[in-house]
């Protein structure tokens, strides 16, 4: 398949292998473990953005309500970030059994 041609173009040593035998399962827990690495990426900047808001704000209100909404929307993000993976893990859990 594709992936075999991708092996071949790439792999300049024979001994490395890609696992192309992952299945519909396997590729649907390989693309939520990249969606959960870029939405923890996301929440940790929106962490950084909003204490950068903080420092900056200089006792201006508006910035500090800006910073902690930013906040809790992080939080909110990491909420729903854990029970994707939670719900990804029961499912599949049961799939296999």
């Amino acid at each position: 398949m594709s992936l075999n041609l991708i092996q071949s173009t790439f792999a300049a040593d024979e001994s490395i292998k890609i696992n192309t035998d992952l299945g519909l399962q396997g590729i649907i827990e390989k693309a939520v473990g990249v969606f959960l690495l870029f939405g923890g990426l996301a929440i940790f900047g929106m962490f950084l953005y909003s204490g950068y808001l903080f420092i900056t704000s200089q006792g201006n209100a508006e910035k500090i309500t800006t910073a902690r909404n930013v906040i809790t929307y992080a939080i909110v993000g990491v909420v729903i970030v854990a029970l994707s993976y939670a719900i990804m893990i029961y499912l599949f859990q049961g799939i296999k059994k």
